[in-house]
Order: C-alpha cells, then sequence, then structure tokens
C-alpha cells in the first residue's frame, strides 16, 4: 500500500497488489501386467508405470483506490513426468537334457551337485572355484583362468574335463570311470583317484604336478612339458603312461600289473616298483635314473642315453633289460631269475648278482 499526501490540496493514493499462487499436483499410477508363457521357457513381466501430471496456477490481482480496477492473471503451466519401472522378471528354464551354464568373471564360485547327469558347464575367469559332484554323469566341464580350482568328484562317469591357464588345480576322483580329463598350462596340479576305470589323462605344461591312483585300471595317462612330476599308483592295473620332456619325475607302483611306461627327455627320473608284473618301461634320454624293484616279474625295460643309471632289483624274475650309451650303470640283482641284459657302449658298469 501506497499513500501519496500534498499540501494546500491533499491527495490520498492508495495502491494495493495482490498475488496468489496456486499449485496443484496430480499423480497417476497405471498398472499394468502382461504375462508372456513360452514352453520350455517361461517369461513372466509386470510392468508399473508411473504418471505424474503438475499443474501450476500464478494468479495476479492490482487494486487502485479510490479507483478501485482490478486486473487478474493467470498462468497455467502444466508438466507431466511419465516414469516406467519394471518390478518383476522372472525366467524359469525347464530343459530337462543337456542343460548349459555359462559362469564368467567370478570371484568365488562353490557348486554342489548331487545326482545330476547331462549337465554341461563353462567357467572362465574365475578366482577362487570349488566343485562337488556326487552321483553325477554325462557332464561336460570346461574351465578356463582359474586361479584356484577344487574339484571332488565321487561315483561320478561319462565325465569330460577340460582345464585350462589355471595357477592351483586339485582333483579328486573316487568311484569314477569313463572319465576324460585334459589340463594344460597350469602351475600346480594334484590329482588323486580311487576306485576309478577307464579313465584318460592328458596333462601339458605343469610346472607342478602330483598324481595319487589307487585301485585304478584302464587309465591312459599323457604327461608333455611337465617341471615336477611325482606318480604314485597302488593296485592298478591295464594302466599306459607317456611322459616327455620333464624336468623331475618321481614314479612309485604297487602291486601293479601290465603297464606300459615310455619317459623320453626327463632330467631326473626315480621309479620304485613293488608286487608288480607285467610291466613294459621305455626310458630315452635321461641323465640320472634310478629303479627300484621289489617282487616283480614278467618285465621289460628298455634305457637308451642315459648318463647315470642305477637298478636295483630284489626278488624278479622273467626279466629283461637293455641298456645303451650309458655313462654310468650300477645293477644289483638279488633272488632274481630268468632274467635277460643286454648292455652296449656303456662307460662304467658294476654289477651285484646274490
Amino acid at each position: 500500500t501506497h499513500t501519496q499526501t500534498h499540501t494546500p490540496h491533499t491527495h490520498t493514493h492508495t495502491h494495493t497488489h495482490t498475488y496468489t499462487n496456486t499449485n496443484t499436483h496430480t499423480h497417476t499410477h497405471t498398472l499394468t501386467t502382461h504375462t508372456n508363457i513360452h514352453t520350455p521357457h517361461t517369461h513372466k513381466h509386470t510392468h508399473t508405470t508411473h504418471t505424474r501430471t503438475h499443474i501450476h496456477t500464478n494468479t495476479h490481482t492490482h487494486t487502485h483506490t479510490p479507483h478501485t480496477h482490478t486486473f487478474t492473471h493467470t498462468h497455467k503451466h502444466t508438466h507431466t513426468h511419465t516414469q516406467t519401472y519394471t518390478h518383476t522378471h522372472t525366467h524359469t528354464h525347464t530343459h530337462l537334457l543337456m542343460p548349459h551354464y555359462r559362469l564368467i568373471h567370478f570371484v568365488s564360485l562353490s557348486l554342489t551337485l548331487s545326482l545330476c547327469h547331462s549337465l554341461c558347464l563353462s567357467v572362465t575367469l574365475s578366482v577362487s572355484l570349488s566343485l562337488t559332484l556326487s552321483h553325477c554323469h554325462l557332464l561336460c566341464l570346461t574351465v578356463t583362468h582359474s586361479v584356484s580350482l577344487s574339484l571332488t568328484l565321487s561315483h561320478c562317469h561319462s565325465l569330460c574335463l577340460t582345464v585350462t591357464h589355471s595357477v592351483s588345480l586339485l582333483l579328486t576322483l573316487s568311484h569314477c570311470h569313463s572319465f576324460g580329463l585334459s589340463v594344460s598350462h597350469f602351475v600346480s596340479l594334484s590329482l588323486t583317484l580311487y576306485l576309478c576305470h577307464s579313465v584318460c589323462l592328458t596333462v601339458t605344461y605343469s610346472v607342478s604336478l602330483s598324481l595319487t591312483l589307487s585301485h585304478c585300471h584302464s587309465l591312459c595317462l599323457t604327461v608333455t612339458h611337465s617341471v615336477s612330476l611325482l606318480l604314485t599308483l597302488s593296485h592298478c592295473h591295464s594302466f599306459g603312461l607317456s611322459v616327455t620332456h620333464s624336468v623331475s619325475l618321481s614314479l612309485c607302483l604297487s602291486h601293479c600289473h601290465l603297464l606300459c611306461l615310455i619317459v623320453t627327455h626327463s632330467v631326473s627320473l626315480s621309479l620304485t616298483l613293488s608286487h608288480c608284473h607285467s610291466l613294459c618301461l621305455t626310458v630315452t634320454h635321461s641323465v640320472p635314473l634310478s629303479l627300484i624293484r621289489s617282487i616283480c616279474h614278467s618285465l621289460c625295460i628298455s634305457v637308451t642315453l642315459s648318463v647315470s643309471l642305477s637298478l636295483t632289483l630284489s626278488h624278479c624274475h622273467s626279466l629283461c633289460l637293455t641298456v645303451t650309451h650309458s655313462v654310468s650303470l650300477s645293477l644289483t640283482l638279488s633272488h632274481c631269475h630268468s632274467l635277460c641284459l643286454t648292455v652296449t657302449h656303456s662307460v662304467s658298469l658294476s654289477l651285484t648278482l646274490s
């Protein structure tokens, strides 16, 4: 309000300004449900649509006194906001045969499978992976770029396992058969097999490899480019082993028969055989070779181009030994019969027969 006074004539002016602001908000909620069902895939989609309407009303009133003039100005602003949210997204898979699971970029992964069959599992770039399988068959597993991998298989058959580029791998197999394993580019590998048969194992480029086999038969093992290899076989038969380019190799065989062993380009080789028969051993290009045999029969051994060879045989019979191009050879035989020994081009030879 403004008042002005003038003398000798008095004039009074009064101005009044009135502002009215009105804000109106309208909210509209719309729920839309859409269901789409397929077989064997079931997809359920629920969509919620949120619509917000904003209405702004501005009223201006101007009053003038002594003459009253009223001016009303109305400004209406309408703002509409529409937002759509998806709250429910459900997938139901109802595959019955050969489901395929692909897992990538996991920090820690633990899987426990029991009474499963016809499964296909693929894991890549996992830091820690632990798998426990029981009574599973027709399983296909592929693991790549895993830092730590632990596998425990019990009563599984018809399995195919492929592992590449893993830093640490631990495998424990019990009562498994018809198993195919392929391992490459491993820093540390430990395998334990118990009561397994019809197993085929291929290992390449492993820095440290430890194998423990008990009561296994019909096994095929191929190892190439392994820095350290330790094999322990107990009560195994019908076993085929091929090792090439191994820096350190240690073999312990107990109560094994029908075995075929081929070793080439091994820097250090140590063999311990107990109660084994029908064994065929071929060793080439080995720098130090040590063999210890106890109560073995029907053995055939062939050694070529070995720098140092030491053989100790006890209670063995039906043995055939052929050694060529050995720099140092030491043989100790006790209570052995029906032996055939052929040595050529050996610089140092020591024989002890009892």
